[in-house]
């Protein structure tokens, strides 16, 4: 498969401040791909090295196969498409920003017509050709900033947070459009994000970045399921960590107050709870189970197919996510059984 992106050893600094230290990635043809991490993580600054606005001090980038300092920078740039999260667009009408990049590569008036329609078709924008672009709202001018990156029937696409600012159905109509619009035409795809949501909705593959360095590179699932540590457990929204420890008697403590039965080998300091992992059953009608604990109902909170439960065991407050049915039949104080199911709880390091 050919690769699109690849990074070796690559060193990146602000003056004397490294900014990003990518030992190895990949990226082939075709591939949608998020990159997540908190504020200040790298993400932004990588998507500005794979757009040659940053050199390279050690190492190497290669885009479309070749080495970036031996390259004609406008040439492939010409193969790339940057949308960031202000609109940018210029004080003009809709159709003249979007014909902006055709005319700029010097292509004849009347395909750029043909061009531009076409762009503003594949987002619904056609009827506001002929508005300015000043004048239209947040959600319409993402729209027309995507069909502009598009006129150009770009080979990659960069995403620097496109939608943050939109509220998040917007935001969600917005991204299963465009992930089906970069698979039907076969571009590479890369979205800077720090929701985990948004993440999940468009891509295949996610890289977590922390502190200018990849700390996981995986599938939508493995990142969700197998967190390698507490940065990406809190980045993709793990509803319960915990701080565990074996006791004298090698039962497993969570924080240091509730045993748990649990066969499996503690071999990292934090306990990676998902709510599902939860399961929350009436006093009347538990059954023995070793890997049950009693609790209380502390708080709920109504969803759409599951309620979020929180529930104090032993002083410690345990999410759940439960199916709505069972958990309209619950109120605050009811006192439950709390059961884990470990084959979906997983540890992780500090």
């Amino acid at each position: 498969m050919n690769q699109v992106i690849e990074f070796s050893g690559v060193e990146i600094f602000r003056g004397q401040q490294q900014v990003l230290c990518i030992d190895q990635l990949k990226i082939a043809a075709g591939e949608i791909i998020a990159v997540i991490g908190s504020n200040g993580a790298g993400k932004s600054t990588l998507l500005q090295s794979i757009n040659m606005l940053l050199p390279v001090k050690t190492g190497y980038l290669k885009l479309f196969g070749s080495e970036t300092p031996n390259i004609d920078k406008l040439s492939v740039r010409r193969r790339c498409a940057m949308v960031f999260q202000d609109s940018l667009l210029l004080n003009d009408t809709v159709f003249n920003n979007v014909a902006l990049p055709l005319r700029f590569r010097s292509i004849d008036e009347n395909d750029i017509k043909t061009k531009v329609y076409e762009a503003l078709e594949l987002f619904h924008c056609c009827h506001l050709a002929a508005k300015h672009a000043k004048k239209i709202s947040g959600g319409e001018a993402q729209r027309v900033s995507l069909a502009r990156a598009f006129v150009t029937e770009p080979e990659l696409l960069l995403l620097d947070e496109p939608f943050a600012s939109l509220d998040f159905p917007s935001r969600a109509c917005l991204l299963t459009e465009l992930r089906r619009i970069v698979q039907e035409k076969g571009i590479t795809a890369l979205l800077v994000s720090h929701i985990f949501e948004e993440v999940a909705c468009f891509s295949d593959r996610v890289i977590v970045i922390n502190n200018g360095t990849i700390i996981q590179d995986g599938s939508i699932e493995k990142v969700l399921t197998k967190p390698v540590n507490s940065v990406v457990a809190n980045i993709v929204g793990i509803d319960n960590i915990i701080a565990c420890m074996r006791d004298s008697q090698n039962k497993l403590l969570l924080a240091g107050k509730m045993p748990v039965e649990c066969n499996c080998s503690l071999v990292a300091p934090l306990c990676c709870i998902p709510g599902d992992a939860l399961q929350i059953i009436p006093v009347e009608h538990t059954t023995d189970n070793d890997n049950s604990s009693d609790g209380v109902i502390a708080r709920i909170v109504p969803g759409i197919g599951l309620y979020r439960i929180q529930v104090s065991c032993r002083g410690i407050y345990l999410w759940a996510r439960i199916a709505a049915e069972q958990a309209r039949k619950l109120v605050p104080e009811d006192e439950v059984v709390v059961i884990v199911n470990w084959d979906k709880v997983h540890f992780v390091a500090n």
